[in-house]
């Protein structure tokens, strides 16, 4: 009886203290819809600050309109999914002219020596959506940003967004499995018992 306690105490703790795999990003562009522009992905870091990278995955509600005039240390992966990474002071950069439609969304995760590392600056990953004359849309962010995300050595992510702009986090697979099988276990702890 005290290993299958012991066993279901250690199924909640792994399904608790599972970490997010990403998140989901939404853009209301109605206001937009038709319209030409540019989307522009980018992530920066300083020269001490500890590597980072960004997939943007299941992009959605853009069109693109032409090649992208700019693809500094981007990658277009095989499966479709957009990376940018950020080493030693390096900037991914991309900026893509587009045609909008009414909701922008794609998927977000986040990896790289950031996320365990003791010190160093941090890594910013930003989203912009531009005019033809390169002027930001849907925001007031001094900097232009629809969305960015602040990632400091040893903490996650922290989002500040415009109000067209929502985030949510999505739990990894693992997190399902393991949070499926502390339940199990609760099932048959409480089956026992009767």
């Amino acid at each position: 009886m005290k290993f299958s306690a012991s066993l279901f105490g250690a199924a909640l703790l792994l399904a608790s203290s599972a970490v997010q795999a990403g998140y989901q990003v939404n853009v209301d562009s109605s206001s937009l819809s038709g319209q030409t522009g540019y989307i522009n992905f980018s992530l920066i870091g300083l020269s001490d600050s500890p590597s980072a990278q960004a997939t943007i995955r299941q992009l959605l509600g853009i069109n693109l309109n032409g090649p992208a005039e700019w693809a500094d240390g981007t990658v277009f992966n095989a499966d479709g999914s957009i990376s940018l990474s950020s080493d030693n002071g390096s900037i991914s950069d991309w900026l893509q002219p587009v045609v909008f439609s009414a909701n922008l969304s794609f998927d977000l995760d986040f990896a790289g020596a950031w996320q365990h590392a003791a010190n160093g600056s941090g890594n910013t990953f930003a989203l912009k959506l531009l005019d033809g004359a390169y002027t930001p849309l849907l925001t007031q962010d001094i900097d232009g940003n629809l969305l960015s995300a602040e990632l400091q050595p040893g903490n996650t992510p922290q989002f500040n967004l415009a109000a067209a702009a929502t985030i949510q986090a999505v739990p990894e697979p693992g997190t399902w499995a393991m949070l499926s099988a502390g339940l199990l276990l609760l099932g048959a702890r409480a089956a026992r018992r009767r």
